[in-house]
């Protein structure tokens, strides 16, 4: 446990971690909705940030060696070349052949973080850059992985979600449309169109379907609620969300991109899968992420 300032907590709606008092008693639960009256109560005991199984260890790290991320400049480049080739077989290639191609990816990218991710201080050190049109459906694919180990969800269903992330956005890049607003809301459906003609596995093309629906019903295509809602495509929403938010220039960091999903989007979101993701690493992630994205 290491001792907060109760300034700290101005401004928090949704707590993201929990909060004990001297003695290890529990304070405020994470994912609590904190009130003006939970804060009256706080305001004159002394805080302590409590220790969880997902929070790293502060540790200095230098920023500018290349070494902090855990794939390779080279190894980025490899999975976004691959990545892109998947997408011209998807084009134009055999079932096997397309299939084949995305689960070498998904293993390559699985052993990765099967071998790095208890070694890491941050969530950013996992982060590939490049052209977003396809750097974005990978790190999505990175994050949903993670997510999914966090929840102890098994290795199929992790595969089953992997496969889908890395084709969630499938028919914006092949039409390249990234804007349109009809685009933006179809981009699910003709998703499926597409993989379901190459006879992807039912279990991929329902999380796909639903990646972006919201537990309150805002979402799309079908303004689905809760548990019509399958947990692997909730992981893909928010995931998916997250890593959009490096796109806007008011994100700088991760921790920038911890408050705004933590502040805006806690109705639309599991909170059981939003934890799991904020309490994955360090919510201190102060990394610079400005640019990231061509």
């Amino acid at each position: 446990m290491h001792e907060i300032n109760f300034n700290e907590l101005t401004g928090i709606k949704i707590m993201p971690y929990e909060i004990d008092d001297e003695l290890g008693n529990p304070l405020v639960k994470a994912g609590e909705t904190i009130t003006p009256g939970k804060l009256l109560a706080l305001k004159n005991k002394k805080l302590f940030k409590a220790s969880n199984p997902f929070e790293k260890r502060n540790k200095a790290v230098n920023f500018i060696d290349d070494t902090y991320f855990i794939f390779s400049q080279s190894e980025q480049e490899s999975i976004i070349s691959d990545f892109c080739q998947l997408i011209e077989k998807i084009k134009s290639s055999t079932e096997d052949d397309i299939k084949n191609s995305a689960t070498d990816i998904i293993n390559k990218i699985y052993a990765t973080i099967i071998e790095n991710y208890k070694k890491a201080d941050f969530l950013s050190q996992f982060r590939l850059f490049g052209d977003y049109i396809y750097a974005h459906s990978i790190n999505c694919t990175i994050l949903s992985c993670i997510v999914a180990i966090k929840q102890n969800i098994n290795q199929q269903t992790t595969s089953n979600i992997m496969q889908a992330a890395l084709l969630h956005d499938v028919a914006k890049i092949i039409t390249k449309d990234f804007t349109s607003i009809k685009t933006r809301k179809n981009h699910s459906i003709a998703a499926c169109k597409i993989l379901s003609r190459i006879n992807y596995e039912y279990e991929i093309l329902n999380i796909i379907l639903n990646h972006h629906e919201n537990l309150d019903g805002s979402g799309y295509p079908k303004n689905k609620y809760f548990d019509k809602i399958p947990k692997e495509a909730m992981i893909i929403n928010i995931c998916s969300f997250f890593d959009n938010l490096f796109r806007f220039k008011e994100i700088k960091s991760y921790k920038d991109a911890f408050r705004a999903i933590l502040k805006t989007r806690h109705s639309k979101f599991s909170l059981d899968i939003l934890y799991t993701l904020v309490n994955s690493y360090n919510y201190g992630d102060i990394r610079s992420f400005e640019g990231i994205y061509e």
